[in-house]
């Protein structure tokens, strides 16, 4: 049984998603619209019931797109145009190099997560844009599936 409002709109997306043929990965547009529409009608929805509150819409919208569209929670890091690294030695032990520094974050992958990069202690780097620390191109490869 969900116990929060992410949890709760994460499912209603998914199932949603799975009745209309959609791919997140394919059809990104019309995903994100269903993630902005589901959390607009929650919180409609969660101000007349026992719902859980939703707290900030766009962190919600933002979660759930990385979690039905993206790597969950390594997302964020992946996103980030400062990160040239990200390495996953474990689920509480994601690492992040900036500038040839790394450092151990605070992200936590939930065990029997369906984020593609569980499955293994996993490096990935890749070029940063714009970023002069980004070092060797050649040495670089880009993530499969990311956004």
């Amino acid at each position: 049984m969900p116990t929060s409002a992410l949890e709760v709109v994460d499912g209603e997306v998914r199932e949603l998603i799975r009745r209309r043929g959609l791919d997140p990965f394919t059809d990104p547009g019309p995903v994100r619209l269903l993630v902005r529409d589901v959390v607009a009608d929650y919180s409609e929805r969660s101000l007349a019931s026992a719902l859980p509150p939703i707290g900030d819409p766009d962190a919600v919208v933002r979660d759930v797109l990385d979690r039905v569209a993206g790597f969950g929670p390594l997302q964020r890091w992946l996103d980030d145009p400062e990160v040239e690294e990200v390495w996953v030695n474990e689920p509480g032990r994601v690492f992040v190099a900036r500038c040839g520094r790394s450092k151990q974050m605070k992200t936590i992958l939930a065990s029997g997560s369906s984020t593609p990069m569980t499955a293994a202690s996993t490096t990935a780097t890749w070029p940063a844009p714009g970023n002069d620390c980004a070092g060797d191109p050649g040495r670089r490869r880009p993530i499969p599936g990311s956004r």
